[in-house]
C-alpha cells in the first residue's frame, strides 16, 4: 500500500522514527533503563529543576558547538 506525504510530513514521521529508536536503544541496557525509569518517576513527582539546552551547557562547560 502506498501513502502519499508532504516533505514536511516525511521528516516528521522519520524524526519520531528516529525518537523511537534512540529510546530502545537506551532502555536495552537493564541498569540504564532503570535511571532513565527512576529519572521519569522524579520528573513526574515534580523533583529536580527544569534548564534549557544552554542552561545545561554552562553548567558543565560545553560550547554550543
Amino acid at each position: 500500500m502506498i501513502r502519499e506525504t508532504t516533505y514536511t510530513g516525511a521528516r516528521k514521521n522519520l524524526a519520531a522514527l528516529m525518537d523511537q529508536m534512540e529510546t530502545d536503544h537506551l532502555l536495552r541496557s537493564p541498569k540504564n533503563a532503570e535511571r532513565l525509569q527512576e529519572a521519569i518517576a522524579r520528573a513526574d513527582a515534580g523533583e529536580g529543576e527544569s534548564m534549557t539546552i544552554a542552561q545545561l551547557r554552562a553548567q558543565f562547560g560545553l560550547s554550543g558547538e
